[in-house]
């Protein structure tokens, strides 16, 4: 629970409205933040959201990088654990702005 509250709390900065009364979505056993102004994101905010269970995109990025296997863990090419500054700035605009996790996402 506290990683949750922790990763909600990291997103809730990088809102595009700060406002938004329903910035998450739930389906198929995934979790979405949606509305997330990729540039305001940090590479520190991403490798601690990733360490949370979070990652950036959505279902519909799946050809750009993101995959999980059949235990539910990230098993995209690209590592959000150690990504830099240049290959977040070159995949960032081909995103979904959202983050997901499937670590909380059984509603």
């Amino acid at each position: 629970m506290k990683d949750l509250i922790a990763a909600l709390l990291i997103l809730n900065d990088v809102l595009n409205r700060q406002d938004s009364k329903y910035p998450t979505a739930c389906e198929h056993d995934m979790l979405y933040v949606c509305d997330v102004n990729f540039n305001l994101v940090t590479i520190d905010m991403i490798h601690t959201l990733y360490k949370l269970g979070f990652i950036p995109g959505s279902d519909e990025d799946a050809d750009v990088l993101i995959n999980y296997n059949d235990a539910g863990e990230y098993d995209g090419e690209i590592d959000f654990e150690t990504i830099d500054q240049e290959t977040w700035d070159s995949i960032k605009g081909e995103l979904t702005n959202c983050f997901r996790s499937y670590r909380f996402g059984s509603c």
